[in-house]
């Protein structure tokens, strides 16, 4: 996922490819499958770079996409486990913020 490109784009992109073959970007080394997102106020995202993320509480991940705007993500599938809230992924992380495409 380009995380550089509008979340309008990305969103459309995202519903394009779900099912198959699927929406996928890497966090920390390891690959994440987006598989429910919409667009969002950009003032709930991270304020860094694309690809920056904050967790949302109760709603999901807001990522900083290109032109100023933000993509809520709030199911994703980490490798090798099974779909879940992106609420639950980040709790499980225990970060506020995170970087995708790392």
């Amino acid at each position: 996922m380009d995380f550089t490109r509008s979340a309008r784009r990305i969103r459309d992109r995202l519903r394009a490819f779900t099912p198959w073959p699927g929406a996928a970007t890497t966090l920390d080394g390891r690959t994440v499958k987006l598989l429910e997102a919409a667009e969002a106020p950009a003032a709930g995202a991270a304020p860094d770079a694309p690809g920056s993320a904050a967790v949302v509480p109760g709603r999901g991940l807001a990522v900083r996409c290109g032109d100023g705007t933000a993509l809520l993500v709030t199911r994703l599938q980490p490798e090798g486990k099974p779909p879940q809230a992106a609420v639950d992924f980040a709790n499980g992380l225990r970060r506020r913020t995170l970087t995708f495409g790392t």
